[in-house]
């Protein structure tokens, strides 16, 4: 890079960051301090203030005036998800990393974070969080199972690879051009909203490279999003936001072409979310809710469910029964009450189906062209 270059790129911020804040005077000037210390100054501080009815957007305000790199926007109350897209709309630089106002920095993360992706090309990169208990200490051999990194260095993105990584948007550094060419945002009005995100990015990244450094402080307190799902309270009852998420993943997939590439994947991801509603649930209704979710997807994608794999299918088919009757002839509904082989009858009878539809379909198309050879023969 020459000089020119050089001085070119250090006028404007390398790194976003963007930093949702709704109520959370009691943890900002912690997340700030530790934003505007970094060792890398090279960044832009881009905080969003969702609707907040306390102290917490005097506190930006004060940080503004002390430091120009900090950049506010207030938004009537929308959530986490439009407050993390409002913020992107805003990024300029190449590279956008999240911060929830709860949570904080090591001084050095930015810098390491960038030297890593921009030596080793990677799409993304992750580092190891580490956890602070306000509340729910019960959590930490979870927490440490599931945020402790189990891959090294540099990976090509696979089923496997992806599998091991964990779906926080906040412990990673992401290339701002991928994230504008596939339009990825964090599904709006929904909880959860990472595990699209992450999953989305990682699907049409190549690579990810896993940086061994504890640099994110996530703080587990009374209060939070993620506290929500543990607690009794049915106003709460948002499970089912992981399975809505996953639908909306297999929407991507296909909109992208890629979710041949990754169809084994999806159907495990979409195991997992609605195993999460069912288990994380808090009434009944919401659960019927889910299967009902679940099995009607399943019944208008039936030619994609053949993809999964065996057991992932059997899985489904466990916890979805009335996948046993996607038809109601009486010739299936007999071969399923009485056959002992009734889901692999089941699936060859599935795929006969989509075999006729795509000989219905390549008969009008062969009509068609009939009809246009006749046409010219007659002129």
């Amino acid at each position: 890079m020459s000089k020119k270059e050089k001085e070119s790129r250090n006028a404007k911020p390398l790194i976003s960051i963007v930093v949702p804040a709704h109520n959370t005077e009691r943890y900002l000037e912690r997340c700030l301090d530790s934003l505007v210390n970094q060792t890398l100054k090279e960044i832009e501080i881009i905080c969003i203030d969702d609707g907040s009815t306390d102290g917490t957007l005097e506190i930006l305000e004060e940080y503004k005036k002390k430091d120009k790199r900090v950049k506010i926007k207030s938004i009537p109350q929308s959530g986490l998800s439009i407050a993390r897209n409002t913020g992107i709309e805003m990024a300029t630089a190449e590279y956008i990393m999240f911060c929830d106002s709860d949570d904080y920095y090591e001084l050095e993360t930015c810098e390491k974070m960038l030297e890593a992706i921009e030596s080793t090309g990677a799409s993304v990169v992750i580092n190891e969080i580490n956890t602070v208990y306000e509340a729910y200490p019960e959590r930490q051999l979870w927490d440490e199972e599931y945020y402790n990194l189990r891959l090294s260095g540099l990976q090509e993105m696979s089923k496997s690879v992806l599998q091991q990584t964990d779906v926080a948007s906040t412990n990673k550094i992401f290339r701002r051009d991928i994230i504008d060419k596939y339009k990825i945002r964090f599904p709006e009005g929904r909880s959860y909203e990472d595990s699209y995100f992450c999953y989305a990015y990682f699907c049409v990244g190549k690579t990810v490279y896993y940086l061994h450094e504890r640099l994110y402080n996530y703080v587990r307190h009374e209060g939070s999003i993620m506290a929500t799902t543990w607690e009794k309270d049915i106003k709460h009852d948002v499970a089912i936001d992981h399975l809505f998420n996953g639908i909306k993943f297999f929407e991507f997939l296909k909109e992208h072409g890629i979710f041949e590439e990754y169809s084994d994947l999806f159907w495990d991801r979409f195991l997992f979310c609605e195993n999460f509603t069912l288990t994380e649930s808090k009434t009944k209704q919401r659960r019927q809710e889910a299967r009902e979710v679940a099995t009607k997807f399943i019944q208008e994608h039936k030619n994609e469910f053949y993809m999964a794999e065996p057991g992932v299918r059997d899985a489904l088919i466990a916890i979805n029964p009335k996948l046993f009757f996607i038809d109601s002839s009486r010739t299936k509904k007999a071969i399923l009450k009485f056959l002992p082989t009734y889901r692999l009858q089941i699936n060859n009878i599935w795929k006969l189906d989509a075999l006729i539809e795509r000989n219905n379909s390549l008969l009008k198309e062969l009509k068609t062209l009939t009809t246009q050879i006749n046409q010219r023969k007659e002129k």
